[in-house]
């Protein structure tokens, strides 16, 4: 996975910790919009990310794919307060001009209108100050997360390497059992070997005697 791909993925975990976490299916055109009741200088904070289906029924990033965001009053006869092309994956922000409804509304476009589009988005609203702080502690509560799964990780890997160290020490004695098993297994063989040839010699001797006397 590439390093921007990673950011995303945490920028988007930790915009999921600061508000609801959605995502829509939508068609390229189709428009999906959301009130919102901003006060003046209220700030709305947002991430989004976006995902194309394919052939095989997956989605994945395409970067064909544009996010039109539109923002009306609505206590205003929808005066339109903006209008704008966004990045499909990233933040966004917008900071309320006069206290009263809001009208987001969301439009993804990519050239191919059969393609079903899935949009990932959170949204935040407060103040500034608010915001910023909620997110530095949710990026250490994440760092520290992440620092924890790494320590975890780290272990599992010196009890693998344990392991096998372990593992080697065992074949070796195995095996060196094993050599000393087949050494003396031949040695008993062979005593066997010369031991029936003696005692039938012996026993040959014998007969020849007694036939004789």
């Amino acid at each position: 996975m590439r390093s921007t791909d990673i950011f995303n993925v945490l920028l988007m975990l930790l915009s999921c910790r600061l508000a609801q976490c959605m995502h829509i299916y939508l068609k390229s055109g189709e428009i999906k919009c959301y009130y919102e009741h901003l006060d003046k200088g209220e700030l709305l904070a947002a991430n989004f990310d976006t995902v194309v289906e394919q052939d095989d029924g997956t989605f994945q990033k395409d970067d064909l794919v544009t996010l039109s965001i539109t923002i009306d009053e609505t206590f205003d006869n929808n005066h339109r307060v903006l209008a704008q092309k966004a990045v499909p994956q990233g933040p966004f922000s917008f900071s309320a001009v006069e206290k009263g409804e809001h009208k987001i509304c969301l439009e993804p476009y990519y050239p191919d209108s059969t393609r079903r589009i899935k949009l990932y988005h959170a949204i935040d609203i407060g103040s500034a100050i608010s915001l910023q702080s909620r997110r530095n502690s949710a990026m250490v509560s994440l760092k520290d997360r992440i620092y924890q799964l790494n320590e975890r990780l780290l272990s599992i890997k010196n009890e693998q390497d344990d392991i096998k160290k372990k593992e080697a020490v065992f074949r070796e004695m195995t095996e060196v059992t094993n050599e000393s098993v087949t050494y003396w297994s031949i040695l008993l063989t062979v005593v066997l070997v010369v031991t029936c040839f003696f005692q039938l010699r012996y026993l040959k001797t014998l007969f020849i005697k007694q036939k004789q006397t």
